[in-house]
């Protein structure tokens, strides 16, 4: 049997690292580029503009015409010869913007052919909407997962382990993003409130265990029965973990563009939640329920 409730320190200070190296990261970012996410058009507002080349050009000579026909618009370069462009301004002709981009692309590399894949087009106040609502569906249902919790196991200790693991979760996710500059969007939003829900599922299991050898006549140490409890689902843990990651891989392989950002972030999130489940959720559990087993299990 794995004691993994000894090397809970090891995790503590594991999670530690991770919450200084993203602080690091955000100021770092903040200080030297004024921002620290990337935000797609569906929060920022404006008009974003998916190309794609037949052939290589000059990187920096492609940035130069755009920018001098949309000044202080962002451009992202990607594998295959794909850019993704962005301006501020909302553009009810997205299509004829993106045309527009097009032939100044073509003009001034003569012989290129440059194909429009996707095209979005978003108010700010529209964005400024989204962002609220997204901020408030990822605490809304961490809140409502707590009342469940709470409910389904009738302890506070139970409720309290699950969400610190769904913000560890979350916040994985988050410094994902952020370290990597993968765009924060509806996509990404969806990948942490899908991955809130798999991780949850996987840390009821393993509660349920762990609380029905709690119940048992004459158990009263509760790191004892935590580590069988893990122990015992972590066959089920591991194999529902493999299997959906296998899932993602293919997405991550062979989705593109279009779905490279989701499947990335459910990735670290299948991973992180998985450790969370183990390492961070019975452990903060223990910690609000004491050494002693309380009345509630008695």
């Amino acid at each position: 049997m794995i004691n993994f409730i000894r090397y809970r320190f090891v995790a503590a200070l594991l999670s530690v690292v991770l919450v200084s190296g993203a602080v690091g990261t955000y100021i770092y970012k903040m200080i030297g580029h004024g921002r620290a996410f990337e935000y797609s058009v569906d929060f920022t507002g404006g008009t974003q503009v998916h190309l794609a080349l037949d052939k290589a050009v000059d990187k920096q000579q492609l940035r130069t015409s755009l920018e001098s026909g949309w000044p202080g618009c962002s451009i992202r370069d990607f594998a295959n010869n794909e850019v993704l462009v962005r301006v501020k301004e909302y553009s009810v002709d997205s299509e004829g913007l993106a045309s527009r981009m097009r032939d100044v692309i073509q003009t001034k590399f003569a012989g290129t052919i440059v194909t429009i894949k996707e095209l979005s087009s978003v108010s700010s106040d529209i964005g400024a909407t989204l962002r609220g609502k997204s901020l408030f569906a990822v605490l809304l249902a961490l809140l409502l997962m707590l009342m469940y919790i709470m409910i389904r196991f009738w302890s506070f200790s139970y409720g309290f382990g699950a969400v610190v693991a769904l913000l560890h979760d979350a916040f994985a996710m988050v410094t994902f993003c952020l370290i990597f500059n993968v765009e924060i969007s509806a996509a990404v939003i969806s990948a942490i409130l899908t991955v809130l829900g798999y991780s949850i599922n996987d840390t009821i299991v393993i509660f349920s265990n762990i609380r029905d050898r709690l119940a048992r006549p004459g158990v009263t140490d509760t790191h004892e029965a935590a580590n069988r409890g893990i122990n015992n689902t972590l066959r089920r843990t591991l194999l529902t973990t493999l299997t959906t990651a296998l899932g993602v891989l293919a997405l991550m392989v062979f989705g593109g563009h279009a779905l490279r950002d989701l499947s990335s972030v459910l990735m670290v999130g299948i991973v992180f939640g998985t450790y969370s489940s183990i390492m961070i959720a019975s452990p903060v559990m223990l910690m609000i329920m004491g050494k002693v087993k309380s009345k509630t299990h008695k």
